[in-house]
């Protein structure tokens, strides 16, 4: 989940809502409280789609609250000493724990077991996850049809998503997240940025077209967002996988992925006191 506060809007650009299907029982909702600080944004015929009036770090940001969170520090080795295990980071500091829960994109998870010559099952190797390009747009209008999108999904073979922070109540004025297709994500990734976002503008204009005519609306404003591990392109069959006695591989890798499906594997971890 990120959001990105802007002069004049406000973007979410990872997640944009959780979706909490109506006919699902999930225990955690009334732990976490998700519909408790979030507020419906819209509903279909089988969700409701729920999101964070100050963004969706509102939700991580709560439930880290009592927590002692270290920020911006990369862990680069785990190492066994007498029964615990020592986490040194880059800045050369040094952690000591006897359980470990690594969340992070699997990729990255696997990369630090390695480097800490920590065996884990080779098959997690073959899960791998795309990249995304996100567009954060101010847009300028008096075409009240602009306003009432919420969330268009699959728009086109370059567009993944559009979401209208506006009708979220996260941006105070007009805003649109534009989440570009894996492959086209993949395919420009490393190109220069002010020639990505051009590309993004003309597929979010296209896109537009049977909503609204171009001269109608003024994109005001762009910034490129870049997402190389955004989601995973398939899931391991467990919710979690115990890598050795007290270290565990837990997220949207596992199980049916996404936010729930993360939520599902952390939930399914065994605690012992």
């Amino acid at each position: 989940m990120a959001t990105r506060r802007g002069a004049h809007c406000t973007y979410d650009h990872g997640a944009q809502f959780i979706d909490l299907k109506k006919d699902e029982d999930n225990p955690w909702k009334e732990t976490l409280k998700i519909e408790e600080q979030g507020k419906l944004w819209f509903s279909s015929s089988q969700s409701d789609y729920i999101v964070f009036p100050k963004g969706m770090t509102q939700f991580p940001k709560s439930l880290a609250s009592t927590m002692n969170v270290k920020l911006n520090e990369k862990v680069i080795r785990i190492d066994m000493h007498d029964s615990f295990y020592v986490l040194t980071t880059e800045q050369g500091a040094t952690y000591h724990t006897k359980e470990l829960f690594i969340t992070c994109p699997l990729p990255q998870s696997l990369s630090l077991l390695k480097d800490s010559q920590i065996p884990y099952p080779i098959e997690l190797d073959e899960i791998r996850y795309a990249s995304a390009l996100v567009g954060l747009l101010e847009i300028q209008t008096n075409d009240k049809r602009l306003y009432s999108i919420n969330h268009l999904q699959n728009v086109s073979d370059e567009i993944h998503a559009i979401s209208n922070q506006w009708s979220k109540g996260v941006s105070q004025n007009l805003a649109f997240t534009v989440t570009m297709q894996p492959a086209w994500s993949e395919k420009y990734f490393a190109q220069e940025e002010s020639e990505t976002q051009l590309k993004i503008l003309t597929a979010f204009q296209n896109a537009l077209t049977p909503i609204s005519s171009r001269d109608s609306y003024i994109i005001s404003c762009s910034q490129l967002k870049k997402w190389r591990y955004s989601q995973p392109l398939q899931t391991h069959s467990s919710a979690f996988v115990a890598v050795t006695e007290n270290i565990y591989l837990l997220g949207d890798a596992f199980g049916y992925g996404g936010i729930k499906g993360a939520i599902h594997s952390a939930y399914s971890v065994p605690l012992y006191e």
